[in-house]
């Protein structure tokens, strides 16, 4: 289970990912989407890049998938179900991420100013065997 200010992304071993809300005026937690598949999932992250987030999960088999939330597209019924936007074989059981923030104290010169700029909304995840 990882969180983000309100929002709760839950890996489960058979039943895949999950995202959750917490609406703290009202006392409730409720679903927000989820994966339309059951994956064996070891373990789920954020992704975050400046105003867009979206997540991943590795599974038994050695597979990393990415998921959006996008609730305007037909695909995913509402935003009923997360949207896959890839999968691939990363060959190693990934079972821990760990998400940081970018370091850019080290980037001083002119020409990397405007990539300081961008970098300073971006976490990076490390995935853990």
């Amino acid at each position: 289970m990882i969180t983000i200010k309100n929002y709760i992304l839950i890996g489960d071993v058979h039943k895949s990912i999950a995202l959750l809300r917490y609406q703290e005026d009202m006392r409730v937690l409720s679903y927000v989407s989820r994966d339309s598949r059951q994956l064996d999932i070891f373990a789920a992250d954020f992704l975050i890049d400046q105003t867009h987030i979206q997540f991943v999960a590795t599974d038994v088999d050695k597979n990393m998938y990415i998921y959006a939330h996008v609730p305007t597209n037909k695909e995913t019924q509402g935003g009923q179900w997360l949207m896959k936007k890839s999968d691939f074989h990363i060959g190693y059981p990934v079972t821990s991420t760990i998400r940081m923030l970018i370091n850019v104290q080290q980037l001083t010169t002119k020409q990397n100013f405007e990539n300081k700029q961008t970098l300073l909304m971006r976490m990076t995840t490390f995935f853990c065997c």
